[in-house]
């Protein structure tokens, strides 16, 4: 349930499990299960070419998988391209992991290597974009800062 006044609504897809969270509940996804929560389409989501934040707590799973945290597309295949307007991901390449930024199916960015905890701590994540800077900014807490900055 959206507790602000936009009334944007989760729908459960495929039996999403929570526990407890940093703050009230945690969604629990099980990847094999394909579950997910959504939402239909409102436009004050939508990134419009303008300045951003995308803010999220998470906690890392499985080492060595690539997974969504969120994301807006007008499809549920998260391997295509074509129907990303952005998705924030969970990303490993060689024993580091990071945040991926992909916008549309032409920009990509990847933060600075993300020093995990442990897959039991949560974490707060955020992506901004400072339009009038031209530049895209990763956040990590815990050890918060500046991960990169890239144009």
């Amino acid at each position: 349930q959206d507790s602000t006044a936009n009334n944007h609504d989760l729908t459960d897809n495929n039996t999403v499990l929570s526990e407890s969270g940093k703050i009230s509940r945690a969604a629990l996804f099980d990847a094999d299960n394909s579950e997910s929560l959504s939402m239909s389409d409102h436009a004050d989501v939508s990134l419009n070419n303008t300045s951003f934040t995308i803010s999220f707590w998470f906690r890392p799973q499985d080492e060595g998988v690539d997974y969504p945290i969120v994301c807006k597309r007008s499809d549920n295949d998260l391997t295509a391209s074509s129907g990303n307007e952005y998705t924030v991901w969970m990303y490993q390449s060689g024993p580091a992991r990071y945040f991926r930024l992909d916008v549309g199916s032409t920009l990509s960015i990847v933060s600075g290597p993300l020093n995990l905890i442990g897959s039991t701590v949560y974490g707060f994540g955020a992506v901004v974009y400072d339009k009038p800077e031209g530049k895209y900014h990763f956040y990590y807490y815990p050890g918060f800062g500046l991960l990169s900055a890239a144009l």
